[in-house]
C-alpha cells in the first residue's frame, strides 16, 4: 500500500506539472551588459567527491549555489557532453556513443549560440570523445583541445591541437590545461576587454587511468565510507546484466577512490588559477560561472564499478553556479535539474539565441518553475555491449526503470524504487518476490505510457515537450 502511494503521489506530481507555480527568479537581468559564460567541467566525477577541492568549494559553494540534485540525462561521456553544448536530450542530438561526436550538428551548441550573440570563445581540455584530434572544436575562436582516443594519453604526452597545430605536450595534461585556459582569457581581454567571451575548461581528471600529478600522490584523502547498497549483497531484484556481473573488489574501489580524489585536487588547483586571472583581470563580478561534471560513477554500488547505469551514483552529478550579486551566495537548492538546464539558462542570460531548428530541452535554472520528474535514457552499443538500453523517470520520491527488447521494443525488465524509504536502491519492489507492494497495473501502464511520451520529446514548450 505504501509503494501504491507513493506511485500515485509521484504520478499526481507529473500530471500537476504545468500548474505548478513560477519560482520567483533567483538572478536578476543581465541588462545590456551581457555576462561573461566561464564553464568547468570534470570528467566521471561522482557526486559526494567535492570534500577534498578546498578552493573550487570557496569559490562555488560559498561563493554560489549547490545544486544537490543535479543530474545527466544520458550517463556516459559523449553523449552527455553534447546534452550539454545542445541542451538537448540523446535522442535529439543524435550521439549515443563515445564513437561518434562527429554526427552532432555543430551550428546547433551553445559556442555557436555565443558567436552569433558577438561572444569571444575559448575552450582548453577534452572537447569530444572520438573527435579527432587534428579537426580543429567548430565555433571556438581560440582553443587547446585535445581527445584520448587512448586512454593512456589522457595525463601524460598528450595530443593537443593548439589553435590548429597539433604538438604533443609531455606535461601532465590538467596543469596544461589550466594554463591554456589562463592564455585564453589574457587573449580574450587583449582583443577587447568590454566584450563578452566564454570560455569552457574540460580537464580529462578525474576519468581513469587514475594517475595523480606527482605532487599530489601521497596527498591524504578523507576515509572511506561506503554507501549501504555497497557490495550489496542480495542483489536478486536487480536486472540480468547486474547479476551477471562479477562483484568488484573492496581493495579496488578503495585504491581507485583514492587516485581520484588525488586527481581532484589538480582540478581544485586549475580552478583556483583561473579564479585569480578572473580576479587579476578584473572580470570575476560579471562573470556567470558553472561547475559540473558530465557524469557520476558507481563505486561498488550493487557490486558495479562502471558509469552507463541507471542507478543514483552513475546519474547523479556535483553541479555549482555563481554569479556574484546574482545568484545568492551560499546556498542550497533540491529541486531536479538538469545538465540540458544549462543552455537555456545561459542563452537567457546573455540574449543569444538557439539554432531554429535545434530548440533546447532544458529549462532555466533561473526563472522556469521546479519541475517534478526527470526523465533520463541510455542506448546498448558496441563499447559496453553487456548494459542493455534503458529509460527512467525519477522524481523526488521514486525512481521507475525499464529494460526495452532493441528489436522488438518489448519491456524484458522494470525496476522499482521507493526513495523516501530506499534512497539507496536496495529493494527493486517490482523484483523482490513481493506483489503486495507492487503498483497497481493501471499506475504501471501510466508509467509506461509516460516513458513513451518522454521518448519522444523534443523542446521545452508544446504539446512534445520534455519533462
Amino acid at each position: 500500500m505504501r509503494a501504491r502511494r507513493v506511485v500515485a503521489a509521484a504520478l499526481a506530481l507529473a500530471l500537476a506539472q504545468a500548474l505548478v507555480p513560477a519560482r520567483p527568479a533567483s538572478v536578476a537581468s543581465a541588462g545590456p551588459g551581457a555576462p561573461n559564460v566561464l564553464i568547468i567541467m570534470t570528467d566521471d566525477q561522482r557526486a559526494g567527491t567535492m570534500g577534498v577541492m578546498k578552493q573550487t568549494r570557496k569559490w562555488f559553494l560559498r561563493g554560489g549555489t549547490s545544486f544537490q540534485n543535479a543530474f545527466v540525462t544520458t550517463p556516459l561521456c559523449c553523449p552527455s557532453r553534447a546534452s550539454i553544448l545542445t541542451g538537448r536530450y540523446a535522442h535529439n542530438h543524435g550521439v549515443i556513443d563515445n564513437q561518434h561526436a562527429h554526427t552532432l550538428d555543430q551550428s546547433a551548441t551553445l559556442q555557436r549560440s555565443l558567436q552569433d550573440a558577438g561572444y569571444l570563445t575559448g575552450m582548453a581540455g577534452k572537447y569530444l570523445n572520438g573527435w579527432r584530434t587534428e579537426d580543429a572544436p567548430p565555433y571556438f575562436h581560440r582553443w587547446a583541445m585535445f581527445s584520448p582516443l587512448e586512454f593512456s594519453s589522457g595525463y601524460w604526452n598528450a595530443w593537443f591541437n593548439l589553435d590548429g597545430t597539433v604538438v604533443q605536450v609531455p606535461e601532465y595534461s590538467t596543469d596544461f590545461i589550466a594554463d591554456r585556459a589562463v592564455d585564453i582569457l589574457r587573449w580574450f581581454d587583449v582583443q577587447n576587454d568590454a566584450q563578452p567571451w566564454f570560455l569552457y575548461v574540460t580537464p580529462f581528471a578525474p576519468h581513469g587511468p587514475n594517475n595523480p600529478a606527482p605532487r599530489h600522490r601521497k596527498a591524504k584523502v578523507p576515509r572511506f565510507r561506503p554507501d549501504p547498497n555497497f557490495l550489496e549483497r542480495d542483489r536478486s531484484d536487480k536486472p540480468p546484466y547486474v547479476l551477471e556481473q562479477p562483484p568488484v573488489k573492496r581493495r579496488i574501489v578503495k585504491r581507485v577512490r583514492a587516485k581520484v580524489l588525488r586527481q581532484l585536487m589538480s582540478v581544485d588547483d586549475l580552478v583556483q588559477s583561473v579564479m585569480r586571472e578572473l580576479g587579476r583581470l578584473g572580470e570575476r563580478e560579471n562573470t556567470l560561472a558553472i561547475f559540473l561534471s558530465d557524469n557520476g560513477l558507481v563505486w561498488g554500488d550493487h557490486g558495479w564499478r562502471n558509469k552507463r547505469l541507471p542507478y543514483t551514483k552513475a546519474v547523479q552529478i556535483p553541479m555549482f553556479v555563481r554569479w556574484p550579486g546574482r545568484v545568492t551566495e551560499r546556498a542550497t537548492r533540491t529541486d531536479l535539474v538538469l545538465n540540458v538546464d544549462l543552455f537555456p539558462t545561459i542563452l537567457e542570460t546573455t540574449g543569444a539565441s538557439p539554432h531554429p531548428d535545434s530548440p533546447p530541452d532544458g529549462r532555466s535554472l533561473f526563472t522556469s518553475p521546479p519541475r517534478p520528474r526527470l526523465f533520463m535514457e541510455y542506448l546498448t552499443n558496441a563499447e559496453s555491449p553487456q548494459i542493455p538500453s534503458w529509460r527512467a523517470i525519477r522524481t523526488p520520491l521514486v525512481h521507475y526503470i525499464e529494460y526495452p527488447d532493441d528489436r522488438t521494443g518489448e519491456i524484458t525488465f522494470r525496476e522499482y524504487y521507493d526513495l523516501v524509504n530506499d534512497p539507496y536502491e536496495l529493494v527493486n519492489l517490482l523484483g523482490d518476490a513481493d506483489p503486495t507492494n507492487d503498483p497497481s497495473p493501471d499506475e504501471l501502464a501510466l508509467l509506461r505510457a509516460q516513458v513513451d511520451r518522454d521518448l519522444r520529446c523534443r523542446g521545452a514548450q508544446g504539446p512534445d515537450a520534455c519533462p
